[in-house]
């Protein structure tokens, strides 16, 4: 587990226990297939021998935004995830090789926002894209392509593609673009 959400874990327990006189207090986070994206996690308050459990919350200290890749390019994958995280407010959540597993993962890790390979296998970026407006709405998704040609970005914009960043440009222009 990242330092940082150790530490906010952490001060949530501290809080919980001097606030409602708790007399002891845990956390769970969720793990799923053996990953653990650390933006969710439940509470499950002991008092008395009675387990009370809360609804799952962020288990991101504010600020820290939770980031999905896909790409179906493994060294692609990793040198974004190389990017992202050696920014202290970005924190990579899971990875994707199709878009068919971006649609299970969005459901499952519940991403603050997705970097999509506009080319990919079984479900290709743009269709992603397409079916996460439908269902999720308020994720922020930025394709990741080769295409330069203004049919690619002007069908990413229309689909409603936050940002459309190319493969040949700066590096900074990735993170540039989550923010």
């Amino acid at each position: 587990m990242p330092a940082h959400r150790g530490l906010f874990i952490e001060r949530t327990l501290r809080h919980a226990r001097a606030s409602s006189g708790l007399t002891q207090v845990r956390v769970r986070p969720r793990i799923e297939a053996g990953r653990d994206c650390g933006s969710r996690c439940a509470l499950s308050f002991t008092i008395a021998g009675f387990s009370l459990f809360r609804d799952p919350i962020s288990c991101y200290p504010n600020g820290v935004t939770s980031i999905l890749i896909a790409d179906d390019h493994g060294i692609v994958r990793e040198g974004l995830r190389r990017l992202i995280e050696a920014e202290p407010d970005f924190s990579v959540c899971a990875e994707a090789l199709d878009g068919q597993e971006v649609i299970e993962m969005v459901e499952q890790y519940e991403p603050e926002v997705v970097i999509l390979d506009i080319t990919m296998p079984k479900l290709g970026g743009l269709e992603t894209l397409k079916r996460l407006r439908v269902r999720h709405r308020g994720i922020k998704v930025i394709l990741l392509s080769v295409h330069s040609d203004p049919p690619f970005i002007q069908s990413a914009v229309s689909l409603g593609a936050d940002g459309y960043v190319l493969k040949n440009g700066k590096v900074g222009e990735v993170v540039l673009a989550i923010r």
